[in-house]
């Protein structure tokens, strides 16, 4: 990129770790507030159901928890 554009200053290229953990704390919050909006009905009208799922990748030993709401 610097032999097509010159000196290019990576920090201007580059988001910090504090800005993603930032974003990702932001979108988080956002997505939360979506869904308890959107299952708050069920919930209260005694519709919604949960099944819950835990299982290990055999191939790279890492634990998954899944959570289905219908």
């Amino acid at each position: 990129m610097g032999a097509k554009y010159g000196k290019v200053d990576i920090k201007e290229c580059v988001a910090s770790r504090k800005a993603v953990s930032r974003e990702a704390t932001l979108m988080a919050n956002t997505v939360t507030q979506s869904l308890k909006a959107h299952i708050k009905e069920p919930i209260e009208d005694g519709t919604l159901s949960l099944c819950i799922d835990l299982y290990t990748d055999d191939y790279r030993k890492k634990s998954f928890l899944d959570v289905h709401a219908s």
